[in-house]
């Protein structure tokens, strides 16, 4: 499938963790990356989005709202970010990504929920300018976005794999 955004967020639009992000996503961050790259594109993808998130669509953020295959957003984007300012737990949008080989960059509070490891499997940044300039490293070097999308392939697997993280559980059921 083409690659027609730069990135991609997705997400339960309605959800307050979500909607915080997403606006410091659409006037935080892509203010600094539209100075280099004026025609990035951002898809903001997701069930009901709030009125505020409709509101930040423009000619460089999309807002899609539902999609009946949210796959869609992702293999249409070349990174996932999530820059999840506040909410806890699994960030399951981010494992999402990286078990369908697209490079991440979240906030260290969904780095940490799910254990990557940065400039390993996964990017962390804790302010607009460092979610930026992580974007357009990847954006501009071929062979660290291949390394990242790798990685995180590799990594999602091996920690998230159904059959390794069933099998103990399998194991109490079955004796």
């Amino acid at each position: 499938m083409e690659k027609i955004y730069d990135l991609a967020f997705t997400g339960n639009m309605s959800y307050p963790p979500n909607v915080k992000a997403a606006h410091f996503l659409a006037t935080e961050i892509i203010p600094l990356l539209i100075q280099h790259k004026p025609n990035i594109k951002l898809v903001i993808a997701g069930a009901d989005p709030h009125s505020s998130v409709k509101r930040l669509a423009s000619k460089n953020v999309i807002v899609t709202g539902w999609l009946d295959q949210i796959t869609d957003a992702y293999n249409q984007s070349k990174i996932f970010i999530a820059p999840m300012q506040i909410g806890t737990g699994m960030q399951n949008k981010i494992l999402e990504a990286m078990a369908m080989q697209i490079p991440c960059i979240t906030s260290p509070l969904a780095g940490d929920a799910i254990g990557a490891t940065h400039d390993a499997n996964i990017l962390i940044a804790e302010n607009a300018s460092e979610f930026a300039n992580l974007c357009l490293d990847l954006l501009q070097s071929e062979k660290k976005y291949s390394m990242l999308k790798t990685n995180a392939f590799n990594w999602v697997k091996s920690q998230y794999d159904w059959n390794i993280n069933g099998a103990p559980l399998l194991e109490m059921v079955s004796s």
